[in-house]
């Protein structure tokens, strides 16, 4: 995959997370009623969630689709 801003090569890899992603608005008022909004597929109860990424390493640009696990080898688990 190309890197969108500089169309470098990207790396592909993965983002754990933990206990889940949430979004915010950049322009939601301070108070208001809608806080957050989970990220689907980034909450799991027994493993953590990994999902597919693509790094640039010129930009520091990383670009992933929420929703996408990844599946890595059993070495990764507990680091």
């Amino acid at each position: 995959m190309r890197c969108p801003e500089c169309h470098t090569t990207m790396q592909n890899g993965f983002i754990p997370t933990g206990g889940g992603m949430f979004w915010f608005r950049k322009d939601q008022p301070l108070g208001s009623v809608e806080f957050a909004t989970d990220v689907p597929g980034t909450f799991t109860w027994m493993r953590r969630a990994k999902l597919e990424a693509y790094r640039c390493p010129r930009c520091s640009l990383i670009t992933f689709r929420y929703g996408k696990q990844v599946q890595t080898p059993e070495s990764f688990e507990h680091r």
